[in-house]
């Protein structure tokens, strides 16, 4: 059986920064694996909730950069989900893996670089 989960990603992005968002696989214990030799996975999509974050996939979709909009908007709980994961045996059989929901992020204003005056 195909058990839900969720991924770990629950950080605060700064409006000038990226992070590295990887897809990790589990085995039937919860205890972390990889995919045995002969094992491929489909290319998932990474969607995010909201437009102020992009979400960049490598080749492989195992992987995407998470950066802010350009210009940048502050944002709270955005979440990323990526499709249902489509695992092919070597011998042909497949195993569906179902989409999954990251924790939220917030993106928030960096380092202070200058100032302005409002009349």
């Amino acid at each position: 059986m195909v058990k839900n989960a969720k991924a770990s990603l629950d950080f605060q992005l700064a409006d000038n920064g990226t992070a590295t968002a990887t897809i990790s696989f589990f085995d039937a214990a919860n205890l972390p694996t990889n995919l045995a030799a002969g094992q491929t996975a489909s290319v998932p999509t990474w969607t995010p909730s909201a437009s102020s974050v992009v979400v960049t996939p490598a080749a492989t979709g195992l992987t995407a950069v998470v950066a802010p909009a350009t210009p940048p908007v502050l944002a709270t709980d955005v979440t990323i989900t990526v499709s249902t994961i489509t695992i092919t045996n070597s011998d042909g059989t497949t195993i569906s893996l179902p989409a999954v929901t990251s924790d939220g992020i917030d993106v928030v204003g960096s380092a202070v670089a200058g100032f302005s005056i409002s009349l």
